[in-house]
């Protein structure tokens, strides 16, 4: 539909309007009337015509099934609207759990370590990547800018126990005494994206934290996988490893 929205012609309607039926002409409540003089009416007459064929020719064009487009040449051609419903109605097909739970498991997976990981850019990136993710969502399936916001926290608490504490703190905070609210008792998932990508980008500038590319699910290159989930910890100037004993206090390994 995107690519229909910047086609427009003399009556101001784009092909796009044209397949949603509100071009000057069309069916929808918002659709312009068409004009009532009689050489008006048929050039507005003849776009509209053009509409549906260069709709029509958008639709194929995208289209790789050489059956499925034999099947709307010869019952749809060049009728934009009429090959739209045609693959609504064939394709378009109701949700099942199946489907959801699909949907939900690859939801769970997104993480910061392996979909985006380290850069000045981590968290305005990962922050679209889950915009995206939610938008392919069946509409009434679609996670709320507060379900948004926590998957945030959390990404950021399991990609480093740098920051972990204050993810955390915010996720349990209740309404009233969250850092991100937007006033109406829900998450604000905007503002929370702002403040994250600038401490994250901060630290990254100042060499805080270690740039590193995503890390590939599955990876077994341990040394690699140890080096990323640190990716958000401030790193020390000490080069030997810290061990805790059971009394929790700290014993060097010389």
């Amino acid at each position: 539909m995107n690519c229909c929205a910047s086609k427009v012609d003399e009556s101001g309607s784009s092909l796009a309007d044209h397949l949603l039926d509100v071009d000057m002409g069309g069916a929808g409540a918002t659709a312009p009337a068409m004009p009532t003089a009689a050489a008006e009416l048929a050039k507005m007459q003849r776009l509209r015509n053009g509409r549906a064929r260069a709709s029509y020719g958008v639709i194929i064009k995208h289209i790789a099934d050489a059956d499925l487009i034999a099947i709307l040449s010869g019952s749809h051609f060049q009728q934009g609207q009429d090959a739209l419903k045609f693959l609504n109605t064939a394709y378009d097909t109701q949700v099942r759990p199946s489907d959801l739970r699909e949907l939900d498991q690859a939801w769970n997976d997104l993480n910061i370590i392996n979909d985006v990981g380290i850069s000045e850019e981590s968290i305005n990136k990962f922050s679209k990547l889950l915009l995206r993710v939610n938008g392919e969502r069946p509409e009434g399936n679609r996670h709320s800018t507060s379900v948004l916001t926590e998957k945030l926290l959390e990404s950021i608490s399991n990609a480093s126990r740098h920051f972990s504490e204050l993810a955390m703190k915010e996720i349990d905070a209740a309404v009233g005494q969250r850092e991100f609210d937007d006033g109406s008792g829900n998450r604000n998932f905007i503002a929370c994206v702002e403040y994250h990508n600038r401490q994250l980008a901060h630290a990254v500038k100042k060499k805080i934290l270690t740039v590193s590319p995503p890390v590939r699910r599955g990876a077994a290159h341990k040394p690699d996988m140890d080096q990323l989930s640190r990716a958000f910890e401030a790193r020390t100037s000490l080069e030997q490893p810290t061990y805790y004993h059971r009394c929790r206090q700290p014993v060097r390994i010389s």
